[in-house]
């Protein structure tokens, strides 16, 4: 175990209705780095039902089941807890109620919530799969979203300049509010892929942008946002001072150097009585015509429920362990990876302790 010195934690409340700011420092001392990641595997994924490829997205929806959502072939599955495919939910097309990408997959109130990404629509099914209806009114692709009650709190994809939050109402789509703003280098940075994250933490929306170490938490009963951040020397983003379309469209190697060279926030999850942040930092090098990661490394942040930073994970960076498939329920956090076991390529869910 070492010191973690230098770190930091700055406060700020900003009321979305009167934009009054106040700012509060405050000090950290013997924050702890840690290696030790529990994992208890609850089950392998089969293919009992229908082949899946690649997984995009993971969500518990309790009862001891989970739903993923995959590419290649497009395929959204309930599975339960012992590994079992339990039902195959919608089908690929054109038509209404089918999806082309199915990307984020929601559950809420025994309701299943499918983005697909190409049709830039919203699809909707109860957990048996009948199809209850769609939001089809987005000009934005989304990354991710949220559920509470009568609204859907949108990730707005990182791709463009704009804001990073909207809050829709749940039944047509129409715009409540936003927060966040989207910079130069969140848009290349968002290259590959890496989009900050988006979490519901009690009565509260949590989202980070990946260029910024900043937790911002909306309260959705009181409509106002309070910005938490954590000052790192580890967490290094250049500043970018063109047009980011322009320089990912005409210079696509230095951007993409870019994204390899500069740290970024990658995902956002929240338990009960904790909040965890994944971020990227050193730099990857180029060898031979292949990446090499031995100077890039993982850093995780554990906050209390008081936003309290209480721990950080560092280790290296491992290309099998990057697709950040977390999501939580009941006070537990869970998450998918994979690994080549005995020749064969397998997923696996497991249950996650941060220590």
């Amino acid at each position: 175990m070492k010191s973690l010195q230098y770190l930091s934690i700055a406060l700020s409340f900003l009321s979305c209705k009167n934009a009054k700011e106040i700012k509060t420092e405050l000090s950290t001392n013997h924050i702890k780095e840690d290696t030790l990641i529990n994992r208890k595997v609850i089950c392998v994924l089969k293919n009992n039902i229908e082949l899946f490829g690649d997984i995009k997205y993971m969500t518990i929806s309790g009862d001891n089941r989970f739903i993923i959502s995959t590419s290649q072939p497009p395929n959204v599955i309930i599975y339960d807890f012992n590994g079992n495919q339990m039902a195959k939910i919608g089908s690929r097309g054109k038509g209404p109620y089918q999806y082309l990408q199915p990307s984020v997959v929601k559950y809420f109130k025994n309701n299943i919530f499918i983005w697909c990404a190409i049709k830039l629509r919203l699809i909707v099914y109860e957990m048996h799969g009948n199809p209850q209806y769609e939001l089809n009114n987005f000009d934005k692709s989304i990354d991710d979203f949220a559920i509470d009650k009568s609204s859907i709190f949108v990730k707005i994809d990182g791709g463009f300049r704009g804001k990073v939050i909207e809050k829709l109402d749940i039944e047509n789509g129409s715009l409540i509010s936003n927060y966040g703003e989207y910079s130069k280098e969140d848009i290349v940075l968002g290259l590959l892929g890496r989009s900050g994250g988006l979490a519901q933490f009690n009565h509260k929306i949590l989202f980070m942008q990946p260029s910024k170490l900043a937790l911002n938490s909306i309260d959705k009963r009181a409509d106002s946002l309070k910005v938490i951040d954590i000052e790192d020397p580890d967490f290094k983003v250049d500043q970018i001072n063109k047009n980011p379309i322009s320089y990912i469209n005409n210079n696509r190697t230095s951007a993409f150097n870019y994204v390899c060279q500069n740290s970024a926030v990658t995902k956002l999850v929240a338990s009960r009585n904790e909040i965890v942040i994944f971020t990227e930092s050193g730099h990857f090098n180029f060898i031979d015509q292949q990446i090499d990661n031995k100077e890039r490394f993982v850093k995780i942040y554990i906050l209390n429920k008081n936003f309290e930073l209480i721990s950080v994970i560092k280790k290296r960076h491992s290309f099998e362990d990057s697709n950040y498939l977390y999501d939580s329920f009941d006070g537990k956090i869970y998450n998918i990876d994979s690994r080549i076991k005995d020749n064969n390529f397998e997923y696996r869910l497991s249950e996650i302790q941060f220590n």
